[in-house]
């Protein structure tokens, strides 16, 4: 019987993943019975109770080699004979597909339908959604797809998504950054992985947006709401809010009776209020929208009685009704409720905010979420006086073309036109563009969310859109486009302007438009092929250096010394070689001693490599750590910290180490390195420190007294074992025991992913580290942790002196960009030009030419890159003329006049990309005044102040 028993124990080991074969059944068996069997010649039946719930299914979050062990068919069989199992408990087996055995397979299986059936689910009004991060939420289905252990995503991590105050930052993008799923895959995600945090749980309601589709509010105003106390707490509503849901939300929200009719008093604290005052108004459940909460407003609720009308003549001498409320006029202490307008109270219909010194054009935009890039395109748009006399005198009704097949409907017209004209009425220093926002939404659902965009992309929709709507031309001929052969140039512009006027005539057309020269020559065969095209705007690049500054943390060795975040500057499309060759000579550091990891939740996501591109590396995640060269006698290891968790998985609380090993180095010898390795992270303990009264045996045989007041310095490239203060003492087999119970941390083999792959480390061990790299954690107890582990110190970083160094800021003109515009260029392999001659694609050399202008020209600088991990944004100013900017040096036409054009408008941007703010500058057509558009703030500016 001992003889078979000693056998058994062998067998009860947790298997190698190498060990599953496809088809085949384990069991679990658990780690309490396990325990009793290998301690007691009396087991009894095999008892698997602690595995199971209430219904007798697995339980959740269960851990191999510490809640249960697995074991093969044929080990089950032999114990099953021996022992026998407790009457009533079914086997728990589980089958191996390909090479991975699936602790939780209806799990995972179910998970996988529900994640693949949301890319056909259709959203319903009022539905819970949950933000997901994009990264962990990649992960995840990476697992769903192939099992395999080293993919397994870990708890569910939205820390990332998170800014100040643990609200959703405002500089992330859907499908980069997030991604979303319904309640049914959320709570299922939930159960199978767990949550990092409360915190990590980020819902979010659908609304209807008018007419529109269902959409998720991703970005809620946060706003405060005053209690009964007249404490502000923080309250969250969605601007696809109607006035009585609203009032029905704070209501619940403060508990408040139905029967009683309140009206929400709404503050709006502004630094570019005119007034001393905040501007305050009212929304009652009669009112048309709530157009005038925004981020940060303050709601309190008043009694509210019904109102009698009051008619009040406007500046246009028409009616307007406005509530005439007799309660408030009698008990002024119950409420500052005016039924008299005051300069901030809300106009008609919530279109927008009226003041008694109003002018036509000086008229802001509200900010409706993210939504500055629209509010600064419209400002520009609106001050370009043909665009603004066309739309304000309603001339653009006649042309509205609701044919179009390429068109709107109209309807981008429309919106625009209303908005036009209302901020040209003299009526508003604001209006809300709620209704040109969701026409805008509805044609170009890239544009529907509230998301910072581009505002050049914008721009270019609303050309193209209002072009589109407003063309003159309903029936568009079919017309065959001539080769340039050797024709002049004179003779194939003229044709193509006049080919392009036949199908296309507008307002914009008239304002905008102008004609390109672009010329294609072969370099096999000299093939020269011109053609013109008209364009709408110059989208110039800027003539800098392509080198960008990026900062790195580089983890030293020697974790004596805290990790240190460089400033580099290197080549925006160079390598990881050159990143490092860069690193090398700050440091004095060889390149080969570096590793770059990407890092996700304190575990290696994976290695760059030399040959990776800067691009691909995730700037928030990565780190460099500096590791020593190994040779063929030792090999590096990762490390693990990971704290041990009674409910849920182990959690790893610090970044991955790097420490190198002999191979063959034995489990003793390995603690007392490892421990060597982290004594600048070792505290002495708190003498008063009640958890740790069971557990003095720590001091004695885990670490030394002077192993916590020094540290082995001395550790070179030969020394594979810690110095005489670090290490354990073990002596018989009695002794080993004793010293297992009171180590500092337990050893154990991981995946990647931070999860075990096999059972914890005996001391007994020896020959680790044989035949490849192993990730080893450290085991620690949540009072070893706090009791010994510096977690403080463990985060302090250090900043290199070239983190101080501010770049340098380049100052160009605007004709250098027009000149790098029109210099001659080489198609790249990805942009290969077809040869009619050749008959095969050619990197030709490419040339625009300017041939003529339009009245108005926009122009717009690239300022902004994209790649898979960047976004990037260049912040060179770029210098130009307000008045007088001579265009003709760049016009090749011989008989083309003068082409001299004055500032009317600015779209500026501030920030990096991902976020920021874009306001305008213009000039006011009928006073020549600058001024600066900040969405609803409008404040007259200096021309010198213009150029920013």
């Amino acid at each position: 019987m001992e003889t078979r028993k000693a056998e058994w124990s062998e067998l009860l080991k947790l298997p190698n993943p190498t060990d599953f074969h496809d088809g085949e059944t384990w069991y679990l068996l658990s780690q309490s019975w396990l325990s009793t069997f290998q301690e007691s010649p009396t087991p009894g039946l095999i008892d698997n109770s602690d595995l199971l719930d209430e219904k007798g299914e697995l339980k959740k979050g269960l851990e191999m080699g510490k809640d249960f062990s697995i074991v093969s068919q044929e080990t089950w069989n032999d114990l099953v004979e021996e022992y026998s199992v407790l009457p009533q408990q079914e086997p728990i087996p589980r089958n191996v597909v390909g090479s991975n055995l699936y602790i939780y397979p209806s799990d995972l299986s179910r998970l996988k339908e529900l994640v693949s059936s949301l890319n056909n689910k259709k959203m319903q009004a009022g539905e819970s959604w949950y933000l997901i991060d994009y990264r962990w939420y990649t992960a995840l289905k990476t697992y769903l797809d192939d099992g395999l252990e080293d993919n397994h995503p870990g708890a569910i991590d939205n820390a990332k998504l998170l800014g100040v105050n643990e609200y959703l930052s405002s500089c992330i993008y859907e499908r980069v950054d997030f991604d979303y799923v319904d309640k049914p895959t959320w709570d299922e995600m939930v159960r199978i992985f767990t949550m990092n945090s409360e915190k990590d749980c980020i819902e979010r309601k659908v609304m209807l947006d008018g007419q529109s589709d269902p959409k998720i509010d991703i970005f809620p105003y946060n706003i405060f709401l005053r209690n009964g106390e007249n404490e502000k707490i923080k309250f969250q509503c969605s601007k696809f809010d109607t006035p009585e849901s609203l009032i029905e939300k704070i209501r619940e929200r403060l508990s408040m009776d139905s029967s009683m009719d309140i009206k929400i008093k709404v503050e709006n604290p502004s630094k570019f209020s005119k007034l001393d005052s905040s501007r305050i108004t009212y929304v009652t459940k009669d009112s048309n929208s709530i157009d005038a909460i925004t981020f940060g407003s303050i709601l309190s609720v008043e009694k509210h009685s019904p109102a009698k009308p009051l008619k009040l003549r406007n500046k246009n001498n028409s009616m307007d009704i406005l509530s005439n409320n007799s309660d408030d006029k009698k008990d002024s202490n119950e409420s500052s409720y005016s039924s008299i307008p005051t300069r901030y109270n809300m106009a008609p219909y919530s279109e927008g905010c009226t003041e008694e010194n109003s002018k036509p054009g000086i008229c802001g935009l509200s900010n409706l979420g993210n939504t500055c890039f629209m509010n600064s395109i419209i400002q520009g748009l609106s001050n370009t006086p043909p665009i603004t006399e066309y739309f304000a005198n309603d001339n653009y009704i006649e042309d509205i073309n609701k044919t179009n097949p390429l068109g709107m409907k109209g309807e981008i017209a429309k919106a625009f036109g209303e908005m036009i004209k209302l901020m040209w009425s003299g009526n508003y220093s604001y209006i809300v563009p709620r209704s040109f926002k969701s026409a805008v939404g509805r044609f170009a659902p890239q544009f529907s969310g509230y998301q910072q965009q581009d505002s050049q992309e914008l721009l270019t929709f609303l050309l193209d859109g209002l072009h589109e709507d407003l063309n003159r031309v309903k029936q568009k001929p079919y017309i065959e486009i001539k080769d340039s052969g050797d024709r002049a140039d004179e003779e194939v512009a003229l044709e193509a302007w006049d080919v392009y006027k036949k199908r296309n005539d507008s307002v914009i057309l008239d304002v905008f438009h102008g004609l390109l020269k672009s010329t294609l020559i072969c370099p096999v065969c000299s093939k020269v092929s011109v053609t013109f095209d008209p364009f709408c705007y110059l989208s110039l690049p800027l003539p800098v250096h392509r080198d960008i500054q990026i900062k790195i943390l580089l983890v030293w060795y020697d974790l004596s010394k805290a990790p240190t975040t460089f400033k580099l500057t290197v080549s925006k499309t160079g390598t990881i070689a050159d990143l490092l060759k860069v690193l090398s000579r700050e440091t004095k550091i060889p390149e080969d001693h570096f590793k770059v990891a990407d890092i996700f939740n304190n575990k290696l996501h994976k290695e760059l490599l030399s040959h990776n591109l800067i691009s691909e590396i995730d700037r928030e995640n990565a780190l460099i750590y500096e590791v020593p060269p190994t040779t063929n006698e030792n090999t590096l290891c990762y490390l693990y910290l990971r704290e041990e968790k009674e409910k849920s998985l182990s959690t790893i609380f610090h970044r991955p180490i790097f420490l190198r090993v002999k191979k063959g180095i034995s489990a003793e010898e390995f603690y007392d390195l490892t421990l060597s390795h982290l004594s600048h992270f070792i505290k002495k303990p708190d003498p008063d420190d009640t958890a740790l009264k069971n557990n003095d045996e720590i001091k004695a045989n885990g670490v030394s007294e002077s192993a916590l007041e020094t540290q082995d310095d001395n550790e070179n490239e030969d020394s594979s074992l810690a110095s005489e203060d670090f290490k354990m003492n073990v002596g018989d087999d009695e002794d080993s025991q004793r010293s297992e119970k009171s180590l500092m941390f337990r050893l154990c083999i991981l995946n990647l992913h931070g999860h075990l792959v096999n059972s914890y480390i005996e001391m007994s061990d020896k020959n680790l580290f044989s035949d490849k790299k192993l990730v080893i954690g450290l085991e620690w107890t949540t009072e070893n942790k706090m009791a010994y582990f510096d977690q403080e110190l463990a985060q302090v970083v250090h900043q290199d002196k070239s983190t101080q160094k501010a770049p340098t800021k380049q100052s160009i003109k605007l004709t250098d960009c027009l000149e790098l515009y029109t210099t001659t260029e080489k198609l790249g392999e990805d942009d290969a030009w077809y040869c009619p001659r050749c008959s095969e694609h050619q990197q030709a050399t490419k040339k625009f030419d300017l041939w003529s202008l339009p009245s108005i020209l926009v122009i717009s600088l690239k300022r902004f890159s994209y790649t898979r991990n960047w976004r990037d944004k260049l912040d060179t100013l770029v210098d130009f003329p307000i008045n007088g900017l001579d265009m003709s040096p760049y016009i090749i036409n011989p008989n083309y006049g003068p082409a001299v054009y004055d500032l009317i408008a600015v779209s500026n941007h501030y920030g990096g990309m991902g976020g920021g703010h874009y306001t305008a500058m213009a000039k006011n057509k009928n006073d020549g005044e600058w001024y600066n558009f900040d969405d609803s703030n409008v404040q007259l500016k200096k021309e010198k102040d213009v150029v920013v």
